[in-house]
């Protein structure tokens, strides 16, 4: 339950849009404040808040962030998946951070992959 938004917001269109669009600002609200230790908003500058809800109250951008988690479901699963069987690594200097909890925590960690 902890990534329940990966597999629905990969839902065919216009599923999660629909869901979404009915209520932007309450969604972004409540998968936001999970993120959080405190499991509320009170980590988030209020600039950044709205910000984030004007993001989430426009129906193109509710559709783009529902396109990238369908092609992280397909088109980039396959590619990565045959990038990996050829060999292929990128081939540029890579930043990479994590926090200590959360699901990196729980498995080997990004590098191991």
């Amino acid at each position: 339950m902890k990534i329940w938004h990966w597999p629905f917001l990969a839902q065919p269109e216009p599923l999660p849009e629909m869901l979404i669009g009915k209520a932007p600002v309450e969604y972004w609200n409540l998968k936001a404040a999970s993120w959080t230790k405190r499991n509320d908003l009170s980590c988030f500058d209020p600039r950044a808040l709205a910000h984030y809800h004007a993001f989430f109250q426009d129906p193109t951008r509710i559709h783009a962030t529902c396109e990238d988690y369908r092609a992280g479901r397909a088109a980039d699963f396959d590619h990565d998946e045959a990038d990996g069987a050829a060999g292929k690594k990128i081939g540029c200097p890579v930043f990479a951070f994590w926090g200590a909890a959360g699901i990196p925590s729980e498995t080997a960690g990004p590098l191991a992959i």
